[in-house]
This record gives structure tokens, sequence and C-alpha cells, in this order.
């Protein structure tokens, strides 16, 4: 069965503010599966976002410098 996710639910796993969410979905960065009409609110596949996520966070691991520890 298909996952589907909420604005606030994609916001939470990206990592990004709810209007970050409704702008990229606004402007097609983000697969939406339906949109609530009136209302602004959208629908996306789990499944979608949870891959977006996945990148995003080996992305950005890969752009940190690398962790050291403090001096004793």
């Amino acid at each position: 069965m298909r996952e589907i996710l909420t604005t606030s639910e994609v916001a939470e796993l990206l990592g990004i503010g709810l209007s970050t969410v409704t702008w990229r979905a606004r402007q097609g960065r983000l697969p939406v599966l339906q949109q609530i009409s009136g209302r602004g609110t959208y629908l996306f596949d789990g499944e979608t976002i949870r891959k977006m996520a996945d990148r995003a966070g080996r992305e950005n691991t890969t752009d940190q410098a690398p962790q050291t520890e403090p001096p004793k």
C-alpha cells in the first residue's frame, strides 16, 4: 500500500519549513500526488520523499568537514 505524506510530514523529513515545502511543490521541485483544492495543502508519495531525504542526507554529510574530537 502506498504511503501518503502531508506537507507537515514532508517538512519534517526533509528538515525544511512548511512554506518551503509549499513553494517547492508549486514550483514543481517536489512531486505532488494531489493538491487539496482551495487550501494549498498537498499530499506526497512517501517512498519518493524518503528517497529524496536519503539523497539529501548523503549529500549534506559529504559536504561537512570531518568530525574531530576536542583536545584533552
